[in-house]
């Protein structure tokens, strides 16, 4: 009888060893596999592609009930590693209430998710405030960013300017394809 329940233990124990294994998720689909083939089940859960070219593919959708953009860069023929996603407020008026207010909306909605933040801070390096907020995003002077530390991988979220719009980037990085494919899992906040 004891041996019987050793073995059951045992069996429990690998199987939730092995499903602590699993990879990253966006929008409830593994980052495993190649880029083609996550991009693949992207547009299947209606994400629109909008362009690829030089192993990078953008794509425009929904997340978190918000439209945002979706970039991957392959690492050669490689499995994905890593995406980048970038949350657009609704009011198009990028003031900074708007992009704070958005901000919070974003880092709030992936605590639900994911629980709270492994780091959390706010505001500006100096001589930079929410007064000219615009010239200390530019200048990466904006400390507005979270970071969770999962089993899995990282999440990083941060207000970041790409495409001459200041809005909340969020990074995945998974930590079984960073591993294996020999790329380093970023290092919050130092490389941000």
């Amino acid at each position: 009888m004891k041996k019987l329940l050793f073995i059951i233990a045992l069996i429990v124990f690998i199987f939730v060893s092995c499903k602590n294994g699993n990879h990253l998720e966006f929008k409830n689909i593994e980052m495993k596999g190649t880029v083609s083939e996550f991009v693949s089940k992207l547009k299947k859960a209606g994400f629109e592609e909008l362009a690829s070219m030089c192993n990078v593919f953008m794509l425009n959708g929904k997340f978190l009930n918000k439209d945002c953009a979706v970039m991957i860069i392959q690492e050669k023929e490689k499995d994905i590693s890593q995406l980048s996603v970038y949350s657009m407020p609704d009011n198009r008026n990028l003031t900074w209430e708007v992009i704070r207010t958005h901000y919070n909306y974003v880092q709030n909605e992936l605590t639900k998710l994911y629980g709270k933040p492994t780091i959390s801070t706010y505001g500006f390096d100096k001589p930079y405030s929410e007064e000219n907020w615009y010239d200390g995003i530019k200048k990466g002077a904006c400390r507005y960013y979270s970071y969770w530390e999962l089993d899995n991988g990282k999440i990083f979220v941060l207000i970041h300017d790409e495409f001459g719009a200041p809005v909340p980037c969020i990074i995945y990085s998974d930590k079984i394809n960073c591993k294996k494919n020999n790329i380093d899992i970023p290092n919050f906040p130092k490389d941000f």
